[in-house]
């Protein structure tokens, strides 16, 4: 399932549909990385590193 089909389920759907007010498509474009401002907690620091993420 793709995630416009996604989205357009979960409008229609009625437990979420008149949650949902506004769906927008932006573009892509390149990512951008950076380290973050304050220390990763510890608890999360280890999770990320478990997942192979950090």
């Amino acid at each position: 399932m793709t995630i416009t089909r996604f989205l357009e389920e979960l409008k229609h759907s009625a437990y979420y549909g008149d949650q949902i007010v506004r769906a927008e498509r932006l573009p892509e474009r390149e990512a951008c990385y950076a380290e973050p401002r304050d220390p990763l907690h510890p608890a999360m620091k280890s999770t990320l590193e478990t997942l192979g993420i950090a």
